[in-house]
């Protein structure tokens, strides 16, 4: 697939302001003379971390209050094991739901906010792969070479002859030769950014004729290098796998494995689930696995990839070390009432919690019909107490109490005519018919 310069679709706005970020900060470490791409790509890398930081702070405050809840989850688990009837289903929902506004936090808050991040992330990734869109500086660099190279009559048929040492496609050759100049400017781009120095020497050679091709290849060729030249003389356009175990390259993959395993390994020690639990082994082996893959990825990958890998993983662990020990010496209490009290007004808008949707989304499997849950009080609603009366009855502290010692739904008052009417008349009747059996065999 060829590339644009540019990231389109939906991540474009993303990787716009990505991009902005990125040429700002090599503009200034360029005016000061210290232009360089790797240096560029760790500021980067702690700017855009930083800028992530609020969401990344809730993520460990969902995880914190996550542990606490974690005793009294498993004895409301317990106490529903084995049981998958509708009724004992949307009774653990409720439960839960109970257990949650009694620490004051939701279910859904920290999957929200991963999925914030998510198109900034992918963006960055995009930004990263092709640094020259964004900086017109060092695209400037490129075009330099290109536009006279366009000039040549025949310059399809010499790309052919570097098109195995430069990697170029066939179809961005064929593509270039129809005509489509704008875009074969962008991905002739696309393409150098990647060129090794082998690269360039193949292409200086095929048009060693052409006076104006060598000289614009000789003029911008080693400030590309330049700027692209990292510690130990990695060069940032070059994957490790192209330049060898042996090689100083090895460093970036290594460190990106090594960053990962202390993200990881901090993380994991944090947690006190139960090492038996099937979420904590899982854990664990995410902590092996995440490290292997991330020295994976960036051993086959342009090594400036490899470096925003490794130093996203060396940040994010700092980033945990900082906010675990906020943490620590946090007010647990006033937190847990803060939380409440902004459920409390998220309640008062009429705004339904996660577990409330959950619960009329089983109501809706169960069979109940649109119309009437629109009309009655239905099954789910019966399942889902009101949101400010859960939060009334989560005011106890956290004792570890038990939260099946709250009201039970069915001792609510039904609508008449409701789903929950005729269950409570069915259930007096039952409860009527078996006090007169008692009697009876008396």
């Amino acid at each position: 697939m060829l590339l644009l310069t540019q990231q389109s679709g939906i991540l474009k706005p993303f990787a716009i302001v990505m991009g902005w970020i990125m040429e700002w900060i090599f503009n200034i470490l360029n005016a000061i003379g210290i232009g360089n791409i790797g240096l560029t790509i760790i500021l980067f890398t702690i700017v855009i971390r930083l800028i992530l930081l609020p969401m990344t702070i809730k993520q460990q405050q969902f995880s914190k209050m996550t542990q606490l809840m974690q005793p009294e989850m498993k004895k409301i688990q317990k106490k529903y094991r084995g049981k998958k009837d509708q009724a004992s289903m949307a009774k653990q929902n409720e439960e839960i739901q109970d257990l949650y506004a009694k620490y004051g936090v939701s279910p859904s808050g920290s999957c929200l906010q991963m999925l914030i991040q998510m198109p900034i992330l992918f963006a960055l990734y995009r930004v990263m792969y092709n640094i020259p869109a964004y900086i017109g500086s060092i695209k400037e660099l490129f075009i330099n070479i290109i536009t006279p190279l366009q000039q040549v009559p025949d310059f399809q048929t010499k790309l052919y002859e570097v098109q195995q040492a430069a990697n170029i496609k066939p179809g961005l050759i064929k593509l270039i030769s129809e005509g489509q100049t704008n875009i074969g400017v962008d991905q002739m781009v696309d393409v150098m950014n990647k060129f090794t120095p082998e690269a360039w020497n193949k292409l200086q050679e095929a048009f060693s004729g052409n006076t104006e091709v060598i000289n614009a290849i000789s003029t911008n060729v080693p400030k590309i290098q330049e700027f692209n030249n990292f510690l130990f003389g990695i060069n940032l356009t070059e994957s490790p796998a192209n330049a060898g175990i042996f090689s100083a390259y090895i460093l970036i993959p290594l460190a990106a494995a090594f960053f990962s395993f202390l993200s990881s390994y901090s993380m994991m020690s944090r947690s006190t689930v139960d090492k038996n639990d099937p979420t904590a082994k899982m854990s664990k082996g995410m902590m092996i696995y995440m490290p292997i893959m991330s020295a994976f990825i960036s051993f086959g990958v342009p090594a400036g990839l490899g470096l925003y890998w490794a130093m996203g993983s060396l940040v994010m662990w700092v980033q945990q070390i900082l906010i675990n020990r906020h943490l620590d010496h946090m007010d647990i209490e006033k937190f847990i009432a803060k939380n409440r009290a902004k459920a409390e007004k998220k309640a008062a808008k009429g705004k339904k919690s996660f577990m409330q949707k959950m619960a009329e989304m089983e109501a809706r499997n169960a069979g109940v019909p649109e119309e009437e849950e629109k009309n009655q009080r239905s099954i789910s609603d019966i399942a889902s107490i009101n949101t400010k009366k859960v939060l009334n009855k989560a005011t106890t502290s956290s004792d570890g109490k038990s939260i099946g010692d709250l009201e039970s739904p069915t001792q609510t008052n039904a609508n008449m005519g409701s789903i929950a009417s005729k269950a409570n008349i069915m259930l007096n009747y039952e409860d009527k018919k078996s006090g007169n059996n008692k009697g009876g065999n008396r």
